[in-house]
């Protein structure tokens, strides 16, 4: 059992000792808690890339591959890369980037090679806050109904028989008030977080997407728990806040949860998908700070002043890991600001070798962006992430 507490913020060592056990059960709250999602409300005049398919297939003129190139003219609820090609892609497509918009449930597939847009299907689902892409033809669309409770909706797309034309997307709805959901990085797994009704905890249950092999793996008295996939096992995080204590466990196959890092305030961990590598950072009293622990050596500071959230690592066994750094850190209440989009960063892109600590500048924008969800390709070569003022969502080629 590691615990590793912030050089730079030794200070708050004596303040940690006085708060109480976050293993403690917790006050009973209401069942349908509100989304997170990514938080935010304008950038400045970039045109999204041309879309096809909203009445069959459009033709449009030849655009200029952008480096930064902005995917979508509205917010997303989610989004994933893919290795399947689009009806409508290009002979030399690799892949494409599915996203959901909030405003209406459709599905769109943005070609990562042409930089154009393909709209897949046309079943209108309004006001969805979160999407999750398991593969390249299932989705889970999350929502609220009328009287508030949580909704999952399971999904098929991109069937074998698609064409270039929208199609319909059919499917079924989960239970109701389904908290969290994290996929593991093959996405064949799916955790769901429940409340628990007799402790006012949570419930950690596993399946596949038809619903089967459903395994409860866990259960805790605490409700705010963030699940991630990570060094090929499920990791929970307690949900990071400015100054307060933060821990991170691993969840074995009994269930039983072993202390992966903690007590650290304002914790946020980003595990490497496959490595026995982590990045995790602190914040509290208006400072921030993010580190880095391989296997079981003593964890290292990283020169980068951003959190984990705003990281995304390599893929494959080099532990290279690209992190969008704001200009400024705000006084005070950096997390819980950030967190419910009261307060917005302005990133450069940074690369960073894990093995060395050596940084170099990746990309730094023309624009403002706050950066969010940011997620990495299978070849390493994109990073999508959505923009925090208004939720679109945007492309980075990594090398030009």
């Amino acid at each position: 059992m590691v615990v590793l507490l912030l050089g730079s913020l030794a200070g708050w060592y004596a303040y940690l000792q006085t708060q109480k056990n976050p293993l403690e059960k917790v006050s009973d709250e209401t069942n349908s808690e509100g989304f997170e999602g990514n938080r935010g409300g304008p950038v400045g005049a970039v045109t999204a890339g041309p879309v096809e398919g909203t009445e069959g297939v459009e033709t449009t003129p030849e655009k200029q591959i952008e480096r930064l190139w902005r995917v979508s003219q509205g917010p997303v609820a989610g989004f994933a890369f893919t290795t399947r090609t689009l009806p409508t892609a290009s002979a030399s497509s690799s892949g494409a980037l599915l996203y959901t918009e909030r405003a209406n449930g459709y599905i769109f597939g943005a070609d990562v090679e042409n930089q154009r847009v393909t709209r897949i299907t046309n079943t209108l689902m309004p006001k969805i806050y979160e999407a999750y892409f398991p593969d390249g033809e299932h989705v889970l669309l999350r929502s609220m109904d009328e009287s508030g409770s949580i909704t999952t909706f399971a999904g098929s797309f991109l069937t074998k028989d698609a064409t270039t034309t929208p199609q319909s997307l059919t499917g079924s709805n989960w239970s109701a008030n389904i908290r969290d959901i994290a996929l593991d990085e093959k996405g064949k797994t799916i955790l769901t977080l429940t409340n628990d009704a007799a402790t006012g905890g949570s419930i950690g249950t596993t399946q596949l997407f038809d619903g089967t092999k459903r395994t409860q793996v866990f259960s805790s008295f605490i409700r705010s728990w963030e699940p991630v996939y990570g060094q090929g096992q499920l990791i929970v995080f307690t949900k990071p806040s400015d100054g307060l204590p933060g821990y991170a466990y691993r969840v074995g196959s009994s269930g039983a949860l072993s202390l992966l890092v903690g007590p650290i305030p304002g914790l946020s961990v980003l595990p490497h998908p496959t490595e026995n590598a982590l990045l995790y950072s602190g914040s509290g009293e208006g400072r921030m700070a993010l580190l880095s622990q391989v296997e079981s050596a003593a964890a290292a500071e990283l020169s980068l002043i951003t959190i984990a959230d705003k990281c995304v690592w390599a893929p494959g066994k080099t532990l290279i890991a690209y992190c969008a750094v704001p200009k400024t850190i705000p006084a005070s209440n950096i997390m819980n600001d950030w967190y419910r989009g009261a307060l917005h960063t302005e990133d450069s892109w940074m690369k960073i070798d894990i093995a060395t600590g050596e940084t170099e500048e990746l990309f730094t924008p023309q624009q403002s962006f706050d950066v969010h969800a940011p997620t990495i390709d299978a070849s390493g070569s994109y990073i999508a992430f959505t923009n925090g003022k208004d939720q679109s969502l945007w492309m980075l080629r990594v090398v030009q």
